[in-house]
């Protein structure tokens, strides 16, 4: 995959292969659109990396999202390019855009970037995968045919009839679990170059971001051959929603939205959960998933915080951190993570 920005360029092994719509290229309007938009929730043949809305008005929210992080747990990008409002997604500047690319770094000397892009118009082609941010100079294309772990759903593998909910209001489909991103960037003057883990993911929602979430655990790492993805889902009132992947050897373990397919459980300091509004980041994770269908086996892995790259004052924060564990009775496994949690109540 290449993604690319005026003076940055990230060059990454990527693959995207299709599940929603027919292929096509959807051109999305900077303007807010007026009237109901209409979310997309059950994937067909094509268009995994589609657009999910119908159109994008002031209440919804669209976005791909790309990552890397390198092994030495200090160093990564995130990439975004943003469908929605701030009244859709409370993390966005207040813009009259509804087209936005956020690019995000965490530097070796433990300094941090963010910078938003504001575009005229979105060309997204569901044809591989390839979007352009027009006025952003940013883009990003996806040749198939480079994936290191298999595309699903929150709920089970890359195929029509999956249901694509994550969360009541709230779709996810993950294209890219796992990735080797060789990375490129001068940002702000700062030459940012690494080959690491890299990632690709989209969310959509047809309701505003925090009438739909009380807060989120996600994150994806590499641990070993293991390629993992998790999310850990709390609605406003407390309902609880998960999705657990894992993936060897480009064959998919698990891909499992069942209550008790995967814990997620934050360790060390600030170990509070549920997490609140307001919580600082907690010192890790303890993270378990079912890895077979009887659910006898499981893969157990702790998270060590080591970097925070974004620090949003207790809403958001996204992390980096070494990962250890393995199978039951296996041996240790080591490897990196890029993780984050939301706390909206």
């Amino acid at each position: 995959m290449k993604v690319l920005i005026p003076a940055l360029t990230w060059l990454c092994t990527l693959s995207l292969t299709s599940a929603t719509f027919l292929p096509k290229t959807v051109i999305i309007p900077s303007a807010p659109a007026n009237g109901t938009s209409i979310a997309n929730y059950i994937s067909t043949a094509n268009g995994l990396d589609g657009p999910q809305l119908s159109s994008v008005n002031s209440s919804v929210y669209d976005w791909w999202y790309f990552d890397a992080v390198s092994p030495d747990l200090k160093t990564s990008i995130t990439i975004v390019f943003y469908t929605a409002l701030a009244s859709g997604f409370p993390s966005l500047p207040d813009l009259p855009e509804t087209t936005v690319v956020q690019i995000s770094s965490s530097l070796p000397n433990g300094s941090t970037t963010s910078d938003f892009l504001p575009a005229s118009e979105a060309i997204v082609s569901t044809t591989g995968s390839s979007g352009s941010y027009r006025g952003a100079g940013a883009s990003w294309i996806a040749p198939a045919g480079y994936s290191e772990a298999p595309a699903h759903y929150s709920c089970g593998p890359n195929e029509p009839g999956q249901d694509m909910h994550v969360g009541p209001n709230v779709g996810w489909a993950n294209a890219v679990p796992d990735a080797v991103g060789d990375v490129n960037f001068v940002i702000h003057g700062t030459r940012l170059a690494f080959t690491g883990v890299a990632y690709h993911d989209k969310n959509w929602g047809d309701v505003p971001f925090t009438e739909a979430v009380g807060s989120w655990y996600w994150g994806h790492g590499r641990l070993g051959e293991y390629s993992i993805v998790w999310f850990s889902f709390l609605t406003p009132t407390g309902e609880n929603h998960v999705s657990a992947y894992v993936s060897k050897n480009n064959k998919i373990l698990t891909a499992s939205c069942k209550l008790g397919s995967i814990t997620v459980r934050p360790t060390g300091p600030n170990d509070v959960y549920p997490p609140k509004i307001g919580n600082p980041p907690p010192g890790g994770f303890l993270i378990e998933v079912e890895i077979d269908e009887e659910g006898e086996k499981k893969l157990k892995v702790n998270v060590t915080q080591s970097a925070v790259a974004i620090d949003s004052a207790g809403v958001y924060y996204r992390m980096l951190g070494s990962m250890k564990g393995g199978v039951e009775h296996g041996p240790e496994l080591t490897g990196v993570a890029l993780y984050e949690q939301f706390t909206l109540v």
